[in-house]
Parts: C-alpha cells; sequence; structure tokens
C-alpha cells in the first residue's frame, strides 16, 4: 500500500458516514466487483471477523444474527442484496461497514446502543412512575375536594 492509499484508508477508516468512504468500503467489500454484496460475499466478510473475534477473546456471533443486524441497519430494496445507493441511504453504513470489516468497533457501536436503549427504558420507567404519582395526587385531591363540607354540619 502506497503512503498516499494508506491516508485514504485512514480517512475512510475514520468516518464511515461520508460518501466517499462508503464508496471506498463499498469497493473494498465488493468481492467479485459485480456492484451488489450478496450474502455469499457477507458470509466471507464475517468470517473474517469470527477469526478476529477468537483472537481477541471475543464471544462471537452467528451469521444469521448479523445478517439480521444487516436488515435492520441498512433495509436493502432487495433482501439479501445490499446496493451502493442502499447503503448511501439508509444511514447506517458506518455500522453495517463495522459489522463485516472492524468487528471492534461494531461491538464498541453495539455496547453505545444498548447504554442508549437502557437510558430510554429508565426515562419511560420515570415517566411511568411520575404519571401514576400524579394520578393519585389528583384522585387524592378530587376526593379531598368531594369531602370539603361534609361533616361541617356537626
Amino acid at each position: 500500500m502506497t503512503y498516499k492509499g494508506f491516508i485514504w484508508f485512514l480517512l475512510a477508516e475514520t468516518d464511515k458516514q461520508t460518501v466517499t468512504s462508503i464508496e471506498y468500503w463499498f469497493r473494498c467489500m465488493d468481492i467479485d466487483g459485480d456492484g451488489i454484496l450478496t450474502v455469499f460475499e457477507l458470509e466471507q466478510l464475517f468470517q473474517e471477523q469470527v477469526a478476529r473475534m477468537d483472537i481477541l477473546g471475543m464471544e462471537p456471533f452467528g451469521f444469521e444474527d448479523a445478517i439480521c443486524q444487516m436488515q435492520d441497519l441498512v433495509n436493502p430494496k432487495e433482501a439479501g442484496l445490499v446496493r451502493l445507493l442502499d447503503l448511501k441511504r439508509c444511514g447506517q453504513a458506518g455500522p453495517f461497514i463495522d459489522l463485516f470489516c472492524n468487528v471492534v468497533r461494531w461491538r464498541s457501536f453495539e455496547a453505545h446502543q444498548h447504554q442508549i436503549r437502557m437510558k430510554q427504558q429508565q426515562i419511560a420507567m420515570q415517566r411511568a412512575a411520575d404519571s401514576a404519582w400524579e394520578g393519585a395526587a389528583l384522585g387524592e385531591d378530587l376526593y379531598n375536594d368531594g369531602d370539603e363540607g361534609e361533616g361541617d354540619d356537626d
């Protein structure tokens, strides 16, 4: 790899959301050069990531899970066939590329997503608890409003 090629690689690795980066990685991933990432190509790329997970002592996950993730991230027009346009329009090209090319960054993305889901769940639970308290307080106020005046006759 030339110095210039290395610089392009670093730029593409650093920010996988730019159009130039998406095009760079798509060319790298399109093993047969036909302009379509097939399940066969993705499986070959994924096997490399499984080997990396093994070396790094990470718990591997199955290819079927990777394909489900791919479907959720990219939502290609044709199931199992990812085109460059699919990647450009999905808004999740970076995580998709990491899933098949950089499992360490993928795991980082996955952990971050988990933290976001946990925070959203905490917020929802807090809102539900607040709502329950507000409902109880409102019910108590209504009950007290109805009691006022009663018993004053004694």
